[in-house]
């Protein structure tokens, strides 16, 4: 069993590497997102599920299955604590480069690591990065995000990616850092701003544990396919609708860990196949992770499906937290 962190006591599900093996969660499911490539797609998928927490119960590599462990999820306050904290308290997140690749001349691509030097989990993970020349000019931006963020006490790792403009290459590209990150606790959202040394902060509503009992109606099984030489991490992911109703979308996050626990990636997996009550899909997720990442664990800490009726809340769309038991129910197309 691997600890995520200090601040999370989670029961793992686990299975041998590369063999299929399968998972049947019990009590609360746990399932194991495909990369979302492009800036403003993290960025909505981070504001969307801002409400989630971090942790999971990760699948872990060349271990036995054991079925009747109970999982559950304690945070601790931050060192500032509460939406009053200064920018010293509320900075929590040391954020660094950790791969860069120059090699195709219309990118820039890589990872940067965030250690959470805190006693707390943060999640909803949002970076503003900045790319200087030589004398230190800010010539571009982007943004990465993860909905998992990252577990207390450990290290996470985010891609990034930026398209050239005319007449830039990569040797015009000197430095890459962080210029603001936003997060969140089970209570606050705080903003960090890097270059002001500025915090802002409000409190949160983290979501409904009783949606939670009443839209928490899948089990999954995996399949590990591996590491393909594009750098994303294949994991196959069977979902079963133990529910009542069909369900005509479903939609996984899956987060990747090494040995010591920390996040390696977050990916997606999806699908628009309709799902009945007993049925079972078949998603795949693709997670980017570095290039010397060895995976030792993983899980799907939150999903989402759709009916096409709206229930008696008047919502045809929930987002199922599974590290937090809470669920968060929306009305759309």
């Amino acid at each position: 069993m691997v600890t995520v962190a200090g601040a999370l006591h989670i029961a793992y599900m686990v299975k041998d590497s590369f063999h299929g093996s399968s998972v049947t969660p019990v009590g609360r499911s746990w399932i194991k997102l495909k990369h979302l490539a492009k800036d403003t797609l993290l960025i909505a998928a981070t504001m969307c599920l801002a409400l989630a927490g971090c942790g999971t119960s990760p699948v872990e590599n060349n271990a036995n299955v054991n079925d009747n462990e109970q999982s559950s999820f304690e945070t601790v306050q931050s060192k500032g604590g509460g939406s009053s904290s200064s920018f010293e308290d509320a900075d929590v997140l040391e954020i660094s480069m950790a791969e860069r690749d120059d090699s195709d001349e219309d990118w820039i691509r890589g990872f940067i690591e965030l250690e959470n030097d805190s006693k707390t989990a943060i999640s909803s993970v949002q970076v503003k990065i900045a790319y200087k020349d030589k004398d230190g000019n800010v010539v571009d931006e982007s943004y990465s995000a993860s909905d998992f963020g990252v577990p207390a006490g450990k290290s996470a790792y985010l891609p990034f990616d930026i398209l050239l403009s005319d007449g830039q290459t990569g040797d015009s590209v000197e430095s890459i850092e962080a210029a603001s990150y936003e997060y969140t606790t089970d209570e606050f959202y705080y903003s960090i701003d890097l270059v002001e040394k500025t915090v802002e902060s409000h409190a949160r509503n983290a979501g409904d544990t009783k949606a939670f009992d009443r839209k928490n109606v899948l089990s999954f099984e995996y399949e590990e396919v591996g590491t393909q030489s594009s750098g994303e991490h294949v994991i196959e992911i069977e979902a079963e609708n133990n529910g009542e109703e069909p369900l005509i979308q479903v939609e996984a996050q899956i987060v990747l860990f090494d040995e010591g626990g920390n996040v390696l990636g977050k990916g997606y997996a999806g699908t628009d196949e309709l799902l009945v009550p007993g049925g079972k899909v078949t998603m795949t997720s693709l997670t980017p992770v570095p290039s010397s990442a060895e995976v030792a664990s993983y899980g799907v800490f939150s999903y989402a499906t759709k009916t096409a009726e709206p229930d008696a809340d008047g919502f045809n769309y929930y987002t199922v937290y599974l590290n937090t038991e809470v669920a968060n129910g929306s009305m759309v197309d």
